[in-house]
């Protein structure tokens, strides 16, 4: 009965690790040895695991050139025993079109790392989501300033003159500006 259950717990891992788009992966605790990869880093790595398993560090040479040294001081800290929880790039150049995501814990036997396991998340989508947030918020602060300043220079119009003709003209435009401000926030929340 233990053999069967700890078959069947072997082969649920199996399809979990098989079925998921996140690479899951082990290393020894120096990094010297690939322990545990699943299909999924082929498909994000854009390397094949029989590469990797012969050199474990192989997967150091898809991250942006920019970023290798952060990860490589990642790993050395997990070899050291802490957690890390990271964002880089993949690619170099023109290439370098993917953003993921890495959480990695050490395990520790005796108060020695003896294993490094972890999760690697493609977040390329979210990341491009970002940027083309922070454009549309840049963007409608940008108008914003422009048209509120329209609004206090027509006020300080107003304060200036006396001449009630002038006075409604200037209403008019902090009436509409307004209006269009308003309009704007309330396309960039529809957007977002």
């Amino acid at each position: 009965e233990a053999e069967q259950r700890q078959a069947d717990t072997e082969s649920r891992l199996k399809e979990i690790a098989h079925t998921t788009a996140d690479v899951l992966w082990m290393f020894s605790g120096d990094w010297d040895e690939l322990l545990f990869v699943n299909p999924a880093y082929e498909h994000l790595y854009g390397s094949s695991i029989e590469a990797l398993k012969a050199n474990p560090q192989n997967f150091v040479e898809s991250v942006h050139p920019e970023d290798r040294e952060a990860v490589e001081t990642a790993m050395e800290a997990l070899s050291n025993g802490s957690p890390v929880d990271m964002e880089y790039r993949i690619g170099s150049g023109e290439t370098c079109d993917r953003w993921v995501w890495v959480q990695s814990e050490p395990i520790t036997e005796d108060g020695e790392v003896v294993r490094i396991v972890g999760f690697t998340r493609d977040i390329t989508d979210r990341r491009r989501r970002e940027r083309q947030l922070a454009v549309m918020d840049n963007l409608l602060r940008h108008n914003l300033r422009n048209e509120l300043n329209v609004i206090i220079s027509a006020v300080d119009t107003i304060e200036r003159e006396t001449d009630a003709d002038d006075i409604a003209k200037q209403t008019r435009v902090i009436r509409k500006i307004g209006s269009e401000l308003v309009e704007t926030a309330e396309k960039q929340r529809d957007i977002i």
